[in-house]
């Protein structure tokens, strides 16, 4: 940080000298401390690309600079569709410079196109990213910004000076790169055209997914506008809403010789040329010393009108060495080097240029070149003030209060010495009435920012911050203010909404922010459940549904209790986190942990994948949005768990049924490292397909909702109601048989690189402790009643097995051995879809040994008439027995729930379920098939189902898919 008592410029140029072929250098832009990012401020940072290998590819470093002691930021990386791929939180006690390799933030180490976000919690902070070319050593460095005011809504119309083709002059080989970044929740579709240079066929067409990165390759060349070699200039953008760009112009020698250049330019608005009578200056520029010194290269490009410019060339103590006039045709680009504009010899560095437009209008910009390593600066232009058009004199700005509780306003009051000017308050563009005043109510710490804009173009700007905290009653989070209801010995918050609702463009999209809310939420009901048919076939819910619920102690525990992070079962097409057995007031109110149940996305709505999807984005995937879904959850929880008395370090993930499946994925996918401990699984699968399973089956689907042969499919998938996807292909759900369908996690190249039970094995899936289950009667309610003689079980079997396996699963299940056919069927299923695939997997995550592993066996008979039935084990979990309508537990049982429930507390607080009041729970011993079992009395055991077990992997090798769980 530098002060002084007079004004002055300041730029900076940060460059490896370590390598003499030239590594990088960056040019550092001084920026004004009232430009710093503000408490509440997310600033966006678009060139974010980092290489799998080092040939040909880009590194990216993310740095911040934390200017006041107690500062606090979170850092986030995303890539081009928005999904969240790593972050962070940077605290300090004292003013401190970080700076960490993308590749240490991201699962991911190949990120083609992305973009960091850098929220301040508290102080002030500058960010950027430093993207460097593996190869040239070329830097890019794009500093992370605040969205600009009035940007919310749009329309937008950029200029981008300096792209370049080709131009053929010395040999050199020009290429232009673009990307456009859209900040808002609807798509936007953006018009690139050039403005100098030969006119192209057509304009280029950009579709910008909501909240994500399109990028333009060569957006001169065949990728983009397709003009011929020899055109340079500049490039005209507009959409009709919001929308940042920023571009890359790199000089790449075709002699190989590292350096060149690479150079990012943030566009201007088009209405930002300077008119006939603005100048702006350029300082601290550098002389042609040889092959080892430097040269500035200066540029124009011109308006609709041509423009003649009066150029006054001056040296480090402000003399003036010479002057020119020139004149230039209308939209036209052109560039000299600084020389050649005075026709003179090359000056000494330290010089600066003036330039006054006299007619005309035009923008300019200079970049000076290492002559040996070719490295640039790109310099824009310091706009000088004019008659009659200097900025505005913002004589105050200030809260009429520093510090409010939620739900309190605050009056913001503007003084603007003189009239004209046009005063906005970010953020929400709040355009200041005429008496100066402003209402606002923050819901988070949020700096403010007043920028005074004159018609002429000059502006000033002013911040005001105001601290937020929580009313008595209430916590602060992230997001807001939330008053929970208690219940019992503990309170409940529900309803939290955890990300923006995934209606309309982000319909089919990962997950994307959600906006905070003003005042104090009312936490006390549930939030709607996601679309889904009822028990009637009806359609319930709303895509307004990603909501999560958290219950914590009553009593503020002494120290950050574990947090549960429950998955719901239900086929991935129905149930909600609102369910009674998912109630988590037992793990609260005995301060064992702190216990979060999620909505996520459920059906074709949460896990539909097609090309047409897939090609929206650069990595080319698509589906998994209910996996996506639940990370965006445990990233908010982990986020805001110290307000709700939870350990963001101890988090255990643990679902029940296709909750398990769930679970199970989040326990193998990179995009979830770091974000849990401990990862539970009950009666759930790891055995997930390929993209191309479900993306064959999600041809099926846009065929029975009328959308596959539609000119726009995704369009047409998107423009359906809810309720008509429902109703045109009813999902189905079965635990006794697979039904056809393909509603959840799928291995993409992404969200999972193989199957989870692969990534187990071969030592690739997360480092947690890991434990998997299942009950001893999984299928118990569900085998048809209408199996009564042994000719039903038989029939029964081969219908469902085939005439293949069929003789061999009948000679090792006999009716006979069972206390009915039915029983034995149940017994068939039971062990062929739960039982052994949870062994399975067990042992192929101690063969994997990424961290401790359980097994467990729920045989206690809890349902009177089926016994140990597939979700019987999850009242016993929660401690949520008693919410059972018409049913009263055994003493035993509330002692045997009281033991689970410990369990799955102790192995979300150390990784180990074992402890005070739970059953003594050894690690799992494939070759012994060491076991808890939950009975009475609970107990280890060898042995459990074994012997039917290695049947089932035997007859895998005959049969193949059909015995896929």
């Amino acid at each position: 940080m530098v002060r002084a008592a007079a004004p002055f410029e300041l730029r900076g140029t940060t460059a490896n000298v370590a390598d003499p072929a030239g590594s990088y250098g960056l040019a550092l832009s001084s920026l004004a401390e009232v430009e710093a990012l503000g408490p509440g401020e997310t600033g966006h940072a678009l060139w974010l690309a980092q290489g799998a290998d080092g040939a040909g590819s880009s590194r990216t470093n993310l740095a911040v600079t934390l200017l006041d002691p107690g500062s606090a930021v979170r850092v986030t990386v995303l890539d081009d569709a928005g999904v969240v791929l790593g972050e962070e939180e940077v605290r300090a006690a004292a003013p401190v410079f970080w700076q960490r390799p993308v590749a240490e933030l991201v699962t991911n180490p190949s990120i083609p196109a992305g973009r960091a976000e850098v929220t301040v919690l508290s102080g002030r902070a500058v960010a950027y990213a430093a993207s460097v070319d593996d190869v040239t050593g070329d830097g890019i460095l794009a500093l992370a910004r605040p969205l600009p005011p009035g940007l919310a809504s749009g329309p937008v119309s950029w200029l981008l000076p300096g792209a370049a083709r080709t131009p053929g002059r010395n040999g050199t080989v020009w290429r232009t790169d673009l990307r456009l970044f859209n900040p808002s929740l609807d798509a936007v579709v953006a018009t690139v055209v050039p403005v100098t240079g030969l006119p192209a066929a057509a304009p280029l067409v950009v579709r910008v997914a909501p909240r994500s990165i399109a990028s333009v390759d060569d957006v001169l060349g065949p990728d983009g506008l397709r003009l011929p070699d020899g055109v340079a200039g500049a490039l005209s953008i507009s959409a009709p809403g919001p929308l940042l760009a920023l571009a890359r112009t790199r000089n790449l020698d075709p002699s190989g010789r590292p350096g060149s250049f690479s150079a990012y330019q943030e566009p201007i608005p088009s209405s930002g040329l300077l008119p006939a009578g603005a100048s702006a200056a350029f300082r601290g520029l550098a002389g042609d010393g040889g092959t080892t010194g430097q040269r500035t290269n200066v540029a124009v490009v011109t308006g609709a009108s041509g423009v003649t410019l009066h150029l006054v060339l001056k040296d480090l103590e402000g003399n003036v060495v010479a002057s020119a006039d020139a004149s230039l045709a209308a939209d036209a680009w052109e560039q000299r080097p600084l020389a050649d504009w005075f026709g003179i010899a090359p000056v000494s560095s330290g010089a600066s240029l003036e330039a006054t437009v006299a007619s005309g209008s035009a923008t300019l910009y200079a970049s000076v070149v290492d002559n040996g390593t070719g490295d640039a600066v790109v310099l824009a232009p310091e706009r000088l003030p004019t008659a009659g058009c200097s900025p505005p004199s913002i004589v105050s700005f200030a809260a009429s209060r520093p510090g409010v509780t939620a739900g309190e306003s605050v009056t913001l009051a503007a003084t603007v010495a003189g009239s004209g000017a046009r005063l906005v308050v970010t953020p929400g563009d709040l355009v200041v009435p005429a008496g100066g005043t402003l209402t606002v109510v923050p819901a988070v710490t949020t700096t403010y920012r007043l920028a005074a804009t004159l018609p002429c173009g000059a502006e000033s700007v002013a911040s005001a911050t105001v601290t937020v905290a929580a009313p008595a009653g209430a916590l602060l989070t992230s997001s807001g203010a939330l008053r929970g209801v208690t219940d019992g010995g503990s309170v409940v918050y529900r309803g939290i909404p955890y990300a923006a609702p995934p209606t309309g463009a982000l319909r089919f999209r990962p997950p994307a922010a959600g906006s905070p809310w003003s005042g104090v939420r009312d936490a006390s009901s549930f939030g709607a459940v996601c679309p889904q048919l009822d028990d009637s076939g009806t359609a319930a819910g709303s895509e307004d549904c990603l909501f999560l619920n958290v219950w914590t102690p009553f009593v503020p525990p002494p120290s950050p209790l574990p947090i549960l992070f429950f998955v719901h079962g239900g086929g991935n097409v129905q149930g909600s986190g609102s369910e009674p057995y998912y109630d988590g007031r037992t793990f609260a109110a005995n301060a064992r942990g702190v216990v979060v149940t999620a909505n996520y996305r459920l059906g074709t709505l949460g896990w539909l994948a097609l090309p047409e999807l897939a090609s929206e984005t650069r990595r080319g995937v698509s589906g998994n949005y209910g996996s996506l879904d639940q990370l965006a959850a445990l990233r908010w929880i982990r986020r805001n768990a110290a307000a709700f008395g939870g350990d963001p370090s101890r988090v255990l993930v643990f679902g029940e049924s296709a909750g398990g499946v769930d679970a199970c994925t989040l326990a193998a996918s990179p995009l979830a490292r770091g974000l849990f401990s401990s990862a539970l699984v009950e009666s759930g699968g790891c055995f997930q397909p390929s993209t191309q399973k479900v993306e064959a089956f999600g041809a099926t689907v846009a065929d029975a909702l009328g959308c596959a042969g539609a000119a726009d499919p995704a369009a047409c998938l998107r423009g359906l109601p809810a309720g008509t996807v429902l109703e045109r292909f009813p999902p189905a759900v079965s635990i006794t048989s697979n039904s056809g369908q393909l509603f959840g996690p799928a291995v993409d190249g992404f969200l999972l690189d193989e199957s989870p039970i692969d990534a187990f094995r071969n030592g690739h899936a997360n480092a947690v402790a890991f434990a998997i289950g299942a009950n001893a009667d999984e299928t118990g309610a569900a085998v048809p009643r209408g199996i009564t003689s042994e000719a039903d079980y038989q029939a029964a079997v081969r219908a469902q097995y085939g005439a293949l396996l069929a003789p061999a699963i009948l000679a090792r299940y006999p009716a006979s051995a069972y206390p009915s056919p039915r029983k034995a069927l149940v017994a068939v299923t039971t062990d062929q879809r739960f039982v052994c695939p949870s062994r399975a997997v067990a042992r192929a995550a101690a063969q994997g040994a990424r961290g401790p592993v359980f097994r467990y066996f729920f045989r206690y008979p809890a349902n009177r008439l089926y016994g140990a039935i597939h979700g019987i084990e999850l009242p016993f979990v929660f401690g949520s027995l008693d919410g059972i309508p018409g049913y009263t537990p055994t003493p035993f049982e509330r002692s045997l729930s009281d033991q689970m429930n410990r369990a799955w507390a102790f192995l979300a607080g150390s990784g180990d379920p074992n402890g005070p009041g739970a059953p003594a729970w050894p690690a799992y011993d494939p070759a012994a098939d060491r076991t808890l079992v939950f009975d009475d009395p609970p107990a280890a055991a060898d042995g459990i189902r074994t012997q039917t077990c290695d049947f089932w992997d035997a007859l895998a090798q005959l049969g193949g898919a059909s015995l896929a769980p």
